[in-house]
């Protein structure tokens, strides 16, 4: 019995690994990113960051009061990737993506166990995908195109462990992300474009971000977590290839590294009930 369960489990991950290393389905139509950590620890504070996470993205974090937090930050991917597909051939993607997010949080601050803080997010995304994949060497095969956009909303909690030099935080975000139109299409067949229309992907997404200062105001930033579909669908095409249902990727990886800095515009230095505990 233990060995079959232990059979099932490798089967399962191995099925979620393979769709990350795909050779011929559609090239990643759904390209979650980083989740969004404010963890402000004062009013009228202004936390900026910069760095990478599939695609080099800008955030801005405002704590408009002890309570309510506005985010927003912007991704843009523009690279090639070679990498060898399950079957031992090299395949490149030129990628050329960018995602806006907005985000309203509400922060709860808690004295549970090593728990510091509590945070809601609420908020929404705009993500614009456009990728070409192919064989190599170049002529081998015709050229895959994937062109997309599409709208999320999304849900997120974070559970903050705060120290004097670095933050913990536990995330899980439930997205929805909502598609008119994807096109898929060989530049051999570009006039008789396949195309998806009308559908969703729904997705839950874990995450721990570790934040440590570096020197005052400022922050090393980083992450790492999962993308993981809850709606697992197929969803058939419309066209003359030969490509009868379209995947998607069931399990992407979530990371970021990065630089926060944090000014404070509080004249009256009112802190946060974080450091009037002496967590700050």
């Amino acid at each position: 019995m233990r060995k079959l369960l232990k059979r099932k489990l490798i089967l399962y991950v191995v099925l979620n690994i393979i769709p990350l290393h795909a050779a011929v389905s559609q090239e990643g139509y759904h390209i979650p990113k980083a989740v969004m950590v404010p963890a402000n620890d004062r009013p009228h504070q202004l936390h900026t960051e910069t760095g990478y996470g599939e695609g080099f993205y800008i955030g801005l974090s405002y704590s408009v009061s002890n309570k309510f937090t506005i985010l927003v930050d912007g991704f843009r991917q523009d690279e090639r990737r070679t990498y060898k597909t399950i079957f031992g051939s090299k395949r490149r993607t030129e990628i050329s993506d960018f995602v806006l997010r907005f985000g309203l949080a509400r922060s709860y601050p808690v004295n549970i166990q090593k728990i510091s803080l509590f945070e809601v997010i609420l908020g929404s995304a705009y993500s614009h995908v456009d990728r070409t994949s192919y064989f190599l060497p170049v002529n081998v095969l015709p050229k895959d195109y994937t062109e997309t956009d599409y709208l999320s909303i999304f849900a997120q909690s974070n559970l903050v462990i705060a120290k004097n030099k670095y933050k913990v935080t536990f995330s899980l975000r439930i997205s929805g992300s909502f598609y008119d139109k994807v096109l898929y299409y060989e530049i051999y067949s570009a006039p008789n474009k396949e195309k998806l229309e009308n559908f969703m992907i729904l997705s839950a997404d874990p995450a721990v971000s570790f934040n440590y200062t570096i020197i005052k105001n400022v922050e090393l930033v980083s992450q790492a977590g999962l993308s993981m579909q809850i709606s697992h669908n197929r969803f058939a095409s419309e066209g003359p290839m030969s490509y009868s249902e379209t995947e998607y990727k069931t399990m992407s990886l979530l990371y970021k590294i990065g630089i926060q800095y944090k000014l404070s515009f509080d004249n009256n230095r009112e802190v946060y009930t974080l450091s009037k505990r002496g967590i700050y």
